[in-house]
């Protein structure tokens, strides 16, 4: 399918000031039918308690992507043409709550605790077939898709649907909502995000910390080849974007501190077309 694939991952500020985990996660499983890209965002707190959802988090985004791959593999044999089956989504969701279960009754008999404590995390993700890809979430953040950007959110109360409370109802409000299903000879790059790309979005026009240099627009994961050649670019694009600085004011006698700008985790997955990169190049 041709296409080539970059991630990043950095903590937020409001998380580092606390010592805290970046509760931001990832996965991405290529086979020979199908490309799947899962992130996953986890809560902070629930009510006035801190969670430990980077847990959740990263299970989640493994147990989605294999069970998207898995599903995929064995309807590739039989259709092409599936994405926009809604018994296709009910299956993997069913999937992955099962196995989220099984665990989460391992680790304690409160289920309801167990599941705010660890397993509370959204999601936005793609899949890539030959012939048909789609876009779809759980919850907030952000989807690119060529030229055209989709919002997530906000939610009411900042609440968002979690995948995990299909543990606790039937509520089909956490269920897999499907945004986009498409041709894949029309998709030629894309970038999902976590929520925290707010941030990013808003700063694009302040000075990285400590520099003259621009922040820059989101554009610049998918425009630019350094981002796909060092599999740690997209981090350390990250780490200079957040990174605070201070410098003394030597008339005023004072010092300076320059925060970094972002104040949320943030994870993104970006992918674009080889024939775009080369396109770029032409230009």
């Amino acid at each position: 399918m041709n296409f080539q694939f970059a991630q990043g991952l950095f903590i937020g500020r409001d998380h580092q000031n606390v010592n805290g985990n970046c509760q931001d996660a990832f996965c991405i499983l290529e086979q020979k039918n199908s490309i799947v890209g899962i992130i996953a965002d986890g809560c902070s707190k629930v009510g006035d308690r801190y969670t430990h959802s980077e847990v959740g988090a990263w299970i989640g985004a493994r147990l989605q992507a294999q069970a998207f791959a898995a599903r995929l593999e064995s309807r590739s044999r039989k259709n092409n043409f599936f994405l926009e089956n809604t018994g296709f989504w009910e299956a993997v969701r069913a999937d992955v709550l099962a196995h989220l279960r099984i665990l989460a009754l391992q680790m304690g008999d409160n289920l309801t605790e167990v599941v705010t404590q660890f397993f509370l995390f959204t999601t936005v993700g793609f899949i890539i077939t030959p012939r048909e890809s789609a876009f779809f979430s759980i919850g907030d953040g952000h989807v690119f898709i060529n030229e055209g950007h989709l919002s997530l959110g906000p939610f009411e109360d900042n609440m968002p649907p979690y995948l995990a409370y299909g543990m606790l109802t039937a509520a089909t409000a956490f269920a897999y909502q499907v945004h986009t299903v498409m041709p894949t000879e029309d998709l030629s790059h894309f970038l999902i995000g976590s929520d925290g790309l707010d941030y990013l979005a808003k700063s694009e026009n302040l000075a990285i910390p400590g520099k003259s240099e621009l922040v820059g627009n989101i554009s610049q994961f998918w425009l630019e080849d350094r981002f796909f050649q060092n599999s740690d670019a997209i981090n350390r694009r990250l780490r200079l974007i957040n990174d605070s600085k201070q410098k003394v004011n030597w008339e005023q006698q004072i010092i300076v501190r320059e925060h970094g700008h972002l104040k949320d985790d943030v994870v993104l997955i970006v992918g674009r077309r080889k024939a775009y990169e080369e396109d770029l190049h032409r230009r």
